[in-house]
């Protein structure tokens, strides 16, 4: 078995958190025929991460 931890997410994730985040959703998008989505739209997390 192998054993997995969560660990919170830092300032220094934020990068790879959007890009995980823009894959994900242009799927999404596609379905929709509408690329302007807000998550596609983002281009920094250093808001969220701050507040």
């Amino acid at each position: 078995m192998i054993n997995k931890t969560i660990l919170e997410a830092t300032i220094e994730d934020a990068a790879e958190i959007l890009k995980i985040q823009k894959l994900a959703y242009v799927s999404e998008a596609e379905l929709e025929g509408n690329y302007e989505i807000e998550p596609l739209l983002q281009t920094n997390l250093r808001v969220t991460f701050s507040n």
